[in-house]
């Protein structure tokens, strides 16, 4: 009431808006436009959807298989070949569990190998039983094989690389 010009409304490209900024209430012919910053991505998020001049960014988060360490940024990152994720949204991958030091060679074996989404299965080596000797070790990703004892032989105990042969007053048919 009473003025002599008018204001200019803030609701123009060289505001940011549609680059920087989106225009969350529309200006009106007695109020200026409200204009708000994109929202930021979180860590564990990617870019869903880039911002508009009437709409904010959408961001989702991250797949399994994926990550994300910084804020802000437009797309996730996949977990190298040594590594994986299980879980969305995170920050970091999880190293896998099939190396030599958790015993895989020499204690266990890889029955289910890792992908980037999941860890590898790890199991322990079978346990040749009484009655049965070590046909072949394991390996990083077979299990030990196990055979009967041969005719003239025998084992007592379990879990014994070879059978033993019966003494002279003896045998095993």
């Amino acid at each position: 009431v009473g003025q002599t010009s008018c204001k200019a409304r803030n609701d123009q490209a060289d505001d940011g808006v549609g680059s920087t900024h989106f225009i969350s209430v529309p200006a009106t012919s007695t109020s200026d436009a409200v204009l708000t910053p994109y929202h930021e991505c979180s860590a564990g998020e990617e870019t869903d959807a880039e911002g508009t001049s009437t709409t904010d960014r959408n961001c989702q988060a991250c797949s399994v298989g994926q990550f994300q360490d910084e804020a802000g940024q437009a797309a996730c990152k996949d977990c190298s070949g040594s590594e994986y994720q299980d879980e969305v949204g995170q920050t970091s991958c999880k190293a896998r569990n099939d190396q030599a030091d958790d015993g895989v060679g020499s204690t266990h074996f890889i029955s289910v190998p890792a992908t980037s989404t999941s860890d590898a299965v790890l199991t322990p080596y079978h346990e040749c039983s009484a009655g049965e000797e070590t046909d072949a070790e394991g390996t990083s990703t077979t299990d030990r094989n196990c055979q009967a004892c041969s005719v003239g032989q025998f084992q007592d105990e379990a879990g014994q690389a070879a059978c033993k042969d019966c003494s002279g007053s003896e045998y095993q048919d």
